[in-house]
């Protein structure tokens, strides 16, 4: 039998760069998809830095697929960098490495609450199937995964806080995935960016209610970034408890309260980590008082429209509120607020169920919404739309 290895197939990949990391403040270590042609590295001239950073020296250390660039000065706090490189710089079967594949860099920050929020979590995977946590960097700052931890408030296990250990940046706008295995992501959910992937130890997540919390940590200092009080009763009321496994809750509105609990809906294609969220709402309304994200539901499971994203805009503070929809005889179908005290601003979810949890039919609909004071101040405001079915 002939080896692979011995195979007569040629090479036509190009080398893909992955990661970069400070080894030290003037040291940068690259890591490419394979190996390269020894003797193209050191040339520092199939390497460019924006803004202008001066190489000194490119080298080859033990690891095959890795290079070292030393810089003849630190970069500077606060500025994200891009790594290029020419074509020049080839593999041993001479493919180059594309130059439209660069790397971003810069000096890592300490963050502040909020700068990081969790985005999406699978916390009840299919049988054999891997949970995940996925974060987004909101910020402008450049973070270095070191010191961070994820932890489960709602569980005394003695698993429940894990160190993120994985040795890389966290840069601005990203999302991160966290999984104790990539692969069963990238077989089991679309169009998923494998270098946005990270190798973690999860913290013990139970399968219907529990906490994902996001820790920083330098010496005595700690600092909450976000924390989530999830529960399976925040996926699309057209799920039943089986249905819910292997799809996870994703974030409507990016920049919405995370413990908001009309923020968060079953995701669409049962999930989109290490990318923008299928279920992603459209804004903070057009200012008026009420304001639907469409004007028609369709709440059949396919991620198109499935639910109805109910904006409101109050005039101030202390307002009370009803709101309920009818169908288009008058009848009552869903009280979503009764006398509820309301902050001036917020959201409601409908997934097109009853008052019983069953899945309206087809037809129009109306939104009711009735606000009021202690002034007597009373206003009132309809928004019709209607429900279709898709199958």
């Amino acid at each position: 039998m002939v080896n692979f290895s011995d195979s007569n197939a040629p090479d036509l990949t190009a080398p893909k760069p992955l990661l970069v990391v400070f080894e030290n403040t003037t040291t940068l270590n690259i890591t490419f998809s394979e190996g390269l042609d020894i003797n193209t590295i050191p040339d520092i001239n199939n390497y460019s830095i924006t803004p202008s950073l001066e190489i000194l020296s490119a080298s080859a250390p033990v690891i095959i697929n890795e290079i070292q660039l030393t810089l003849a000065q630190p970069p500077a706090p606060g500025i994200l960098y891009s790594l290029s490189f020419k074509p020049t710089l080839t593999d041993c079967s001479g493919n180059a490495v594309l130059t439209t594949d660069t790397l971003k860099f810069g000096i890592a920050q300490e963050p502040e609450a909020g700068d990081i929020v969790i985005n999406e979590i699978l916390f009840n995977p299919v049988s054999g199937g891997s949970r995940f946590v996925e974060v987004y960097n909101k910020s402008a700052k450049i973070f270095d995964l070191t010191g961070f931890s994820l932890t489960n408030f709602a569980s005394s296990s003695s698993t429940a806080t894990v160190d993120i250990t994985a040795n890389r940046l966290f840069l601005p706008g990203e999302f991160l995935t966290f999984t104790s295995a990539p692969n069963d992501i990238l077989n089991r959910f679309k169009n998923v960016d494998a270098a946005q992937l990270v190798t973690q130890t999860m913290p013990s997540l139970d399968d219907r209610t529990g906490n994902i919390s996001l820790l920083w940590s330098s010496g005595a200092q700690q600092i909450l970034l976000d924390s989530f009080d999830y529960s399976n009763t925040l996926h699309n009321a057209l799920l039943s408890v089986s249905d819910q496994e292997g799809i996870s809750l994703e974030k409507i509105r990016i920049d919405g309260a995370t413990n908001d609990r009309a923020n968060w809906t079953s995701a669409a294609n049962n999930g989109s980590p290490t990318r923008p969220n299928g279920q992603r709402g459209t804004g903070a309304g057009n200012g008026d008082i009420v304001s639907l994200s469409t004007p028609r539901l369709s709440p059949d499971g396919d991620g198109y429209e499935d639910y109805l994203d109910i904006l409101f805009n109050l005039p101030g503070s202390g307002y009370a509120a009803n709101m309920t929809i009818y169908d288009s005889e008058g009848l009552l179908i869903k009280q979503l607020l009764n006398q509820d005290i309301s902050s001036p601003t917020g959201t409601f979810r409908w997934d097109g169920d009853d008052n019983n949890g069953v899945i309206v039919r087809p037809g129009i609909y109306i939104l009711f919404l009735e606000i009021y004071n202690a002034t007597g101040n009373l206003q009132q405001v309809k928004k019709p739309f209607s429900v279709v079915t898709r199958f």
